[in-house]
């Protein structure tokens, strides 16, 4: 069973214009023990995927799909929930990996 597993996730936002698709339809796995890296362009969506995975979009950001982290589904999982998970089991490093890891400890 992956450790987490992306089907059909995306990301939007309500803006004054209409709804702007920022990720449309991401899927992937990760089985336990694996690293996963996530790249691509400036302003391909790395970034708004993994915020909408966490829970951490704007109040004006929309996420829809499944994620499932440990069988648990996390789109549409209350914050309190999220809050639970993140920094203890899930994490996030942004691309300035140098001002977010310290070079001494394991990851």
């Amino acid at each position: 069973m992956p450790l987490l597993e992306i089907e059909n996730l995306s990301v939007s936002f309500r803006t004054p214009r209409g709804i702007v698709r920022a990720v449309d339809s991401v899927s992937f796995s990760l089985e336990p023990g694996r690293c996963l890296g996530i790249v691509g362009e400036s302003g391909s969506g790395k970034s708004q995927t993994m915020l909408g995975l966490l829970g951490l979009l704007p109040s004006n950001g929309m996420v829809s799909g499944s994620a499932l982290f440990n069988g648990e589904q996390m789109v549409g999982m209350p914050r309190s929930r999220l809050d639970q998970l993140r920094g203890s089991a899930l994490a996030l490093i942004f691309q300035d990996s140098i001002t977010g890891l310290t070079p001494h400890m394991r990851i």
